[in-house]
C-alpha cells in the first residue's frame, strides 16, 4: 500500500497526516513534511497515525532524528491515535517514554 501524506491544522497545531505504510522510499516524503515543520516556530507538531498500517526502521529513525530536532528547539513531537502493530512498536522500543502519544487529536 502506498503512503498518503495530508498536512491539516487542528486550530493553530499542524498535523501530519499518514495514510499506509511508513517503508522503503515512502521515508523520504515523510523527512521532507517534517523537514518543513522544523522551519516554522509552531510549538507542537502532529504526526496522526490512525490510518497508518506499518512503519519500518527507516521509518522508525525519521521519526527519532526529527523529534530530536524539534526537542532541540524546545518543541514538542506528538503522535495521535497510533494502531495495533505500531502501537506495540512504541511500547516495545519505549519511544513513548519519550514522545508524547495521545488517542485523539482533541488531546493536544
Amino acid at each position: 500500500m502506498s503512503l498518503r501524506i495530508k498536512v491539516k491544522k487542528h486550530g493553530v497545531i499542524p498535523v501530519l497526516q499518514l495514510e499506509g505504510e511508513v517503508v522503503g522510499q515512502e521515508v523520504a516524503k515523510i523527512s521532507k513534511k517534517l523537514d518543513d515543520f522544523l522551519r516554522t516556530d509552531d510549538p507542537i507538531v502532529a504526526v496522526d497515525l490512525s490510518g497508518t498500517t506499518l512503519i519500518d526502521s527507516y521509518g522508525l529513525g525519521v521519526f527519532v532524528f526529527s523529534w530530536k530536532q524539534i526537542a532541540t528547539q524546545n518543541r514538542k513531537l506528538v503522535f495521535i491515535n497510533p494502531q495495533g502493530f505500531i502501537k506495540n512498536l512504541f511500547d516495545g522500543t519505549n519511544l513513548t517514554k519519550v514522545i508524547k502519544v495521545v488517542e485523539s487529536i482533541e488531546e493536544l
